[in-house]
């Protein structure tokens, strides 16, 4: 026997502490230690049982975030990216393109008005509904991915900084998918004191911030 996650329940391992982000109750929740010792012992395992394993994690499957299923099953595993190596260090004014910065503005004052008024769960899943028409080739995605970085750059001088790494990271994500660029949303977390970040990576490239500061965050959940 084999457990799963349910959907929208996402977890890693940041410090010594076991956190869950719950997208359907939009909270972060650690869990006790011997939950947790229990529960990264199942994911060593790939979630094959073990012997007491239905009352070590019994918390968690009388609360129904572990159910049975009869083989392993990716949500078990903790999210994976590219280990940040560079940010995107590029002289923004040169690369600088008006359509682009208005559709960035555009998107992220669009994302800050949905943050408010919906469940981060229903984000998500409008934002990963955005495709673009017609994916554009190899050199044109790197200009306009260079583009996109350089307009986000200038709304984070007209809307500030601080507290914006979620809006500003599910609007350049949605903007990337809405023209067919590659990139990828990851929302980490830290403990001892608790702390969220969450920002865009083209593989190992950090777009919205230093490589340096992410790299302070275990990825907890990772949009493609």
């Amino acid at each position: 026997m084999y457990y799963r996650l349910r959907e929208g329940l996402h977890h890693c391992l940041a410090g010594r502490r076991v956190i869950f982000l719950d997208l359907a109750q939009d909270r972060y929740l650690a869990l006790p230690p011997a939950s947790a010792i229990a529960f990264q012992r199942l994911v060593s395992r790939g979630g094959e049982a073990f012997d007491g394993a239905r009352d070590a994690l019994s918390p968690l499957v009388e609360r129904g975030d572990l159910i049975e299923t009869e083989s392993s099953d990716p949500s078990i595993f903790p999210a994976s990216i590219a280990i940040p190596k560079t940010d995107d260090r590029r002289d923004g004014l040169s690369l600088l393109s008006f359509p682009t910065f208005v559709a960035a503005l555009y998107w992220e004052l669009r994302a800050s008005l949905a943050l408010r008024n919906q469940a981060l769960s229903a984000v998500i899943r409008h934002t990963e509904s955005i495709r673009s028409r017609k994916p554009p080739n190899a050199a044109t995605a790197k200009r306009q991915l260079s583009e996109i970085a350089a307009a986000f750059d200038y709304t984070a001088y007209l809307l500030g900084r601080a507290n914006r790494c979620l809006p500003r990271s599910l609007a350049m994500y949605s903007l990337c998918r809405k023209r067919g660029v590659a990139a990828e949303l990851v929302i980490g977390v830290r403990s001892d004191p608790f702390a969220a970040h969450a920002w865009i990576q083209n593989d190992a490239m950090v777009l919205t911030d230093t490589a340096e500061q992410v790299g302070l965050y275990t990825p907890i959940l990772v949009l493609r």
